[in-house]
């Protein structure tokens, strides 16, 4: 089994619910996801549940608005520095920042099969 430090460390982009967050986390708590912790969670929403279920799992949490930021650019530019911070592994940065918020709530209304095949992938 490895131990925390040899983990790959996952951030997770949420937007609402959380209920792939909410599997992901009932599945590393199981140790069916034992090589990877979440070790953060942003939303770019401020009232999603997500966040109480990050709470609730002892899961830091940021909350990134692009309006408030000012846009694209500086949104990215926080995102990135809210993943060096959390030190999350990230094997391809710039796909991660062109998930659109519209693919985001897409995700989070993701069906009970696609939340396995997120953990089946996560064991990979």
């Amino acid at each position: 089994m490895l131990n925390q430090t040899d983990k790959l460390r996952v951030a997770v982009l949420v937007s609402g619910g959380g209920t792939n967050l909410q599997a992901i986390l009932d599945a590393q708590d199981r140790g069916e996801i034992s090589h990877a912790s979440v070790v953060l969670v942003i939303a770019n929403n401020s009232k999603a549940y997500a966040l109480e279920r990050a709470k609730r799992a002892g899961v830091p949490t940021k909350v990134l608005l692009k309006k408030q930021l000012g846009g694209q650019a500086p949104f990215e530019q926080a995102l990135t520095e809210a993943l060096e911070q959390a030190a999350a592994s990230l094997r391809e940065r710039e796909q991660l920042l062109e998930v659109s918020e519209k693919r985001l709530a897409e995700l989070e209304d993701a069906s009970e099969n696609a939340k396995q095949q997120i953990i089946q992938a996560m064991n990979r």
